[in-house]
């Protein structure tokens, strides 16, 4: 899924993360209405699960990506092998195993609600933190966001980074 940057076509401050998200999803519905991604539009409006272990450990990629280089792009590539690297085995010592087309779903689920966007390139997709999260940080996305389920809604400091 290639779509412009929310930056480009909400210009409007937002207090609220859950309106933000709102504005997000319409906007990606309205412009990728035939694009092989609306499946993963329609899921994010149920919201990120983090009780799915690909979207919570994707959700640590990000937190860790933006407290350390949220100017910096991150490949698909990269997001995988930190998943991968951080997260190999689970709590019972196997070997946590998934798709990179599944990750794919995952980050555009992640996109459609306004957190990242993608640059299509010629060798490889540049994600890049919306320009509103870079304004108001990543904690105000996810506290208070509807979009953002379950454990997402602890407060700073209480186990997810």
């Amino acid at each position: 899924m290639v779509l412009n940057p929310l930056w480009l076509t909400l210009n409007k401050e937002y207090d609220n993360p859950t309106e933000y998200s709102r504005d997000a999803l319409a906007e990606y519905e309205k412009t990728a209405q035939h694009q092989e991604a609306f499946s993963d539009i329609i899921a994010a409006r149920k919201g990120i699960n983090p009780d799915d272990m690909l979207s919570f450990y994707a959700w640590r990629a990000f937190e860790i990506w933006f407290m350390g280089a949220q100017n910096e792009e991150r490949t698909v590539g990269q997001i995988e092998r930190f998943i991968k690297q951080s997260y190999a085995l689970d709590q019972y010592g196997r070997n946590f195993v998934f798709h990179r087309t599944t990750l794919n779903h995952v980050l555009n689920r992640y996109m459609a609600i306004g957190l990242i966007y993608k640059i299509k390139k010629t060798t490889h997709d540049g994600y890049h933190f919306e320009l509103q999260i870079k304004r108001m940080g990543i904690d105000w996305f996810r506290i208070g966001n509807q979009f953002m389920l379950g454990r997402f809604q602890w407060e700073k400091g209480l186990g997810l980074i």
